[in-house]
């Protein structure tokens, strides 16, 4: 269901989808039910049970709000190919989400990786999840309009989870499903043939959670975070005003490597692969990344060597991430993966080098 990676015959016998890959053993949070405001992120929690994955049914955790807000904080504007204004398509996901009882919020995060942000050729077609879309073609099914082509991704959705005979709430404008899934996780094998797709989409939910305020509670979500690292927004400039900041692309850095960075996704997107993660931390997330990973006592979080914490996370203050000038990237959790190998050809032409023990942190140096 996609027009990305290997694609599976789900739905029309060539609805496909796709993932980057990684090995990557992704824990999960626990997030409320219902609508919440905008905030900083909380941090990566400990290997849960499997079942605590997300299901396909369910109400949403983030609103419509939540959602906009996010893409406003982006600043990718409107997309040329999209018919309405992101806001509604937001509302729109949670609004059939919510009729149908499917997690509009998760859904949103799937169009929006399944369409690059809203910039592929199903985009203009009104299809925002790939349906029909096999390889090799240049775009999938048309619907007639925006509000249509959510629907459809929201039923399919929702005959993955229940059957192809499911009660709809609204006429019904989806294909019939050719697999089934009950979890988010359930579409890496049923919805894309890459083991990684639900890591990809969890991912960029993991940047829209983050920038709400997500009490604890309600249901749950595998938190995509990068080793020893969380993908947390932080504000907008470090409250000691020591270090100007730059968001691209859901990734906050240091202002004056905004514009390589820049460069590199743009390459990277070029190449067909999306580039996801995290850079800026603030001082008080090291420590408490420290505190989580090394241990409570005060030795532990100043002194003892990074090499002894589990996973390794250098001291307060001596972090690349507190000066904005080290990413951690998402789907690059050994050398084996696409992200990595990418990286390893091309990244040093943008002036961000690999420290050789960990595959996912890239920085201006190297450390």
């Amino acid at each position: 269901m996609g027009s990305k990676g290997k694609k599976l015959g789900i739905a029309v016998a060539t609805t496909v989808a796709c993932a980057m890959t990684t090995a990557l053993a992704v824990p999960f949070l626990v997030l409320a039910a219902g609508g919440i405001g905008r905030s900083n992120g909380e941090s990566c929690a400990a290997p849960a049970a499997e079942d605590a994955e997300p299901t396909i049914l369910g109400a949403a955790v983030l609103d419509a709000g939540a959602l906009d807000a996010w893409w406003t904080d982006l600043r990718r504007g409107q997309p040329a190919g999209l018919a309405v204004n992101v806001a509604e398509v937001a509302e729109l996901y949670i609004t059939e989400g919510d009729a149908e009882g499917v997690r509009g919020d998760l859904a949103f995060a799937q169009a929006v990786y399944e369409t690059g942000y809203f910039t592929s050729e199903d985009t203009a077609r009104n299809n925002l999840a790939g349906i029909a879309h096999p390889d090799g073609a240049q775009a999938g099914r048309s619907f007639s309009s925006v509000e249509v082509g959510v629907r459809a991704h929201v039923q399919l959705l929702k005959k993955f989870a229940t059957g192809n005979d499911a009660a709809l709430a609204s006429p019904d404008v989806a294909p019939q499903a050719g697999a089934s899934a009950t979890t988010w996780a359930d579409l890496a094998s049923t919805w894309a043939s890459d083991p990684d797709y639900w890591r990809s989409i969890a991912s960029l939910y993991e940047e829209m959670r983050d920038d709400a305020h997500a009490p604890a509670g309600g249901g749950a979500i595998a938190d995509p975070c990068q080793v020893d690292e969380t993908s947390a927004r932080p504000a907008a400039t470090p409250s000691d005003g020591s270090v100007e900041l730059a968001t691209v692309s859901g990734i906050t850095v240091n202002a004056t490597i905004a514009g390589q960075l820049e460069q590199l996704l743009d390459a990277a997107r070029a190449d067909g692969l999306l580039l996801n993660g995290s850079g800026y931390r603030t001082h008080e997330r090291q420590v408490e990344l420290r505190r989580q990973h090394c241990g409570p006592s005060d030795y532990a979080i100043y002194e003892m060597p990074s090499s002894h914490c589990s996973p390794p996370t250098a001291r307060p203050g001596s972090s690349l991430h507190e000066q904005g000038l080290a990413i951690d990237f998402v789907n690059c959790s050994n050398h084996s993966t696409r992200c990595w190998q990418w990286l390893d050809e091309h990244a040093a032409d943008f002036g961000f080098f690999n420290l050789p023990s960990e595959p996912w942190h890239w920085s201006t140096s190297g450390a």
